[in-house]
């Protein structure tokens, strides 16, 4: 079965509870996915 792609999407680049998730998440599947950060900031 083929892998899917995932493009996660954050509207800031500010460490927060839903960013440390999403840091976790994104970790995890890093084979498959990309970050889109609206701004510029730590979590880039």
């Amino acid at each position: 079965m083929k892998r899917r792609r995932v493009l996660f999407v954050d509207h800031t680049a500010v460490m927060g509870g839903g960013e440390l998730s999403l840091l976790d998440i994104a970790t995890a599947y890093r084979e498959t996915s990309q970050v889109l950060l609206f701004t510029d900031g730590p979590f880039r």
